[in-house]
């Protein structure tokens, strides 16, 4: 699956994994992932979330409200969480859904999405943005061939 994804859906995914350690976290979760997709900070996931006034600094400061900090053995790796794996396979359903043959970072935040209790939603409704209007914002950025390239 990571063959399909565009170096800015690998960056985010490299930048949750920086996220993971540096919450000392042994998986890689949602909310790493959300950072990642702010951090990367060019892509329709960023460009969607900055729209509505997500910033990095308060997501972060969301992610910590949501999760707490584990303390892990020090490691090299850090593995995907099933809630990430499961939303990147959302994410390849969805690119596939828009007959897409890559992965980009707007597919990834719709991933992240599908299930309203998880992490992401519920990080996005304490910043004070609903997550359909994440939805809304990607599907306009897409809708727009100025505004929209693979990325």
């Amino acid at each position: 699956m990571f063959e399909m994804f565009t170096d800015a859906a690998r960056y985010v995914i490299v930048h949750a994994q920086e996220e993971a350690v540096r919450f000392d976290h042994k998986h890689i979760g949602p909310e790493h992932v959300m950072l990642g997709l702010l951090g990367e900070g060019e892509g329709v996931a960023a460009r969607a979330l900055q729209g509505l006034g997500v910033s990095y600094d308060a997501a972060l400061a969301e992610a910590l409200k949501v999760t707490k900090q584990k303390k892990r053995r020090p490691t090299e790796y850090v593995s995907l969480s099933s809630k990430t794996r499961k939303s990147l396979e959302r994410s390849l359903r969805t690119a596939r859904r828009y007959r897409h043959n890559f992965i980009g970072t707007e597919h990834l935040l719709l991933g992240l999405l599908h299930k309203d209790r998880d992490t992401a939603p519920t990080m996005l409704r304490g910043l004070g943005v609903a997550p359909e209007s994440v939805r809304d914002q990607v599907e306009k950025i897409m809708a727009e061939p100025s505004q929209y390239t693979r990325e």
